[in-house]
């Protein structure tokens, strides 16, 4: 059922599930969305996440939280390599700035209340259903035109993960015996 994302909904939902597990996958998604809006990412993103945090302190959740970051906390990297969770993070945009400071609130608050959270770093997921992105573009072009266009040059390169593998991911995490905060 849809709810206002305020501390005291999220209060009544957590006393009556009694989760073991809580999944932040809320907020928005698409960094074009705030371009033209720079608060739009920290509405969205960080003031929610606030009042979900805020709950679990007040409830004494412990248990499991785990949250979609995205990999643009890295802003563009400079190699063909995959990007590792030690890279330094260098946010290009009001998206990718709003991302790095809910990490920090979740740490904040994973160690000040004892919520044991992961961050995942997720790079750009695909799959059935999706309706922007390269991918989403490419099979559009590909069914319209027959051909393939591309948008940049042959030295850039992008991480995907296909929504099946990320769901087996969170899976095996819940799954996991995990303390404390980890990225």
């Amino acid at each position: 059922n849809l709810i206002s994302y305020k501390k005291e909904n999220f209060i009544k939902l957590i006393k009556k599930i009694k989760p073991d597990v809580i999944l932040f996958l809320s907020g928005n998604s698409y960094p074009n969305n705030s371009e033209n809006n720079e608060l739009y990412d920290f509405e969205s993103n960080n003031l929610i996440l606030q009042q979900l945090l805020k709950a679990m302190s007040e409830v004494k959740f412990v248990k499991k939280f785990i949250y979609s970051s995205s990999i643009a906390v890295y802003g563009t990297v400079n190699n063909k390599q995959f990007i590792k969770e030690n890279y330094k993070l260098n946010p290009e945009s009001y998206y990718s700035l709003s991302k790095k400071i809910a990490e920090k609130q979740i740490e904040f608050f994973s160690k000040k209340f004892n919520i044991n959270s992961i961050v995942l770093r997720l790079c750009s997921v695909y799959g059935p259903g999706l309706r922007r992105q390269v991918i989403y573009k490419i099979l559009k072009n590909f069914n319209k035109y027959n051909r393939i266009f591309l948008d940049g040059n042959s030295k850039d390169s992008r991480q995907f993960i296909y929504i099946d593998d990320c769901c087996k991911i969170i899976y095996k995490i819940i799954r996991s015996k995990f303390k404390g905060f980890d990225i």
